[in-house]
């Protein structure tokens, strides 16, 4: 046979192949140089251990593969390709373009889960594992906005104890507020903060008789007790 279909004994050797030539005139024997040493088959990767998925699932914030522990003849090659799923983890949609090991979270994916799917490759083939979901997408956390003016209340005597309300606020939860009293003139500008003035409540004293206090944006007029 002019073929030779190599086995695992030959691996690690060389191989050649001596011809012999034969006519009614007699037989001549040669041999061809020796191949490089046999190498072992090659073998398709196989994954040991899933892929995992670091970084916070909150819209804006990157998601970061790693291709997880895999065997096989080296070297291997990773593609990622990252999928949208549902809140349980199921369903899942491939990302169109998503195919780095990092992913930047979008509006679109709060309330999925995420996947990443990883397909390790090398001369023997090519397999895929999938990693676990990550939690549910949050969405970005919004800024706090006034809905409805803060208030002021209480009597506006010296000696007496005034209270700001916060009013109203939206925004991502929880909302936390800081308070600043400050004094103003009788056309409720020119204000200054007061000292030591940062609490919800504040008790009026006399240098405060014929100024306007504030607390958030309402003034109150002080009057003598």
């Amino acid at each position: 046979a002019i073929d030779y279909a190599l086995t695992t004994a030959d691996v690690g050797s060389t191989i050649r192949v001596r011809v012999t030539a034969s006519n009614f005139a007699g037989v001549g024997t040669a041999t061809s140089t020796p191949t490089d040493a046999v190498e072992a088959a090659s073998v398709a990767p196989s994954s040991t251990s899933p892929p995992t998925i670091s970084g916070s699932p909150q819209e804006g914030q990157s998601l970061t593969a790693d291709a997880g522990g895999w065997s096989g003849s080296q070297p291997i090659s990773y593609t990622y390709q990252w999928r949208r799923c549902g809140a349980g983890g199921g369903g899942c949609t491939d990302i169109a373009a998503a195919t780095t090991a990092a992913y930047s979270l979008a509006s679109a994916d709060v309330g999925s889960t995420l996947v990443v799917r990883v397909t390790a490759s090398n001369s023997g083939g090519a397999a895929s594992a999938a990693s676990a979901p990550t939690g549910v997408v949050q969405a970005a956390p919004t800024a706090p906005a006034n809905t409805s003016r803060p208030t002021v209340a209480g009597i506006a005597h010296e000696g007496e104890t005034l209270t700001a309300d916060a009013g109203s606020w939206s925004g991502s939860q929880p909302i936390s507020y800081a308070h600043q009293w400050q004094r103003c003139d009788t056309t409720r500008n020119s204000c200054v903060d007061l000292d030591s003035a940062t609490r919800e409540s504040y008790t009026v004293a006399a240098a405060d008789i014929g100024a306007t206090l504030r607390g958030f944006t309402q003034h109150i007029l002080i009057d003598s007790p």
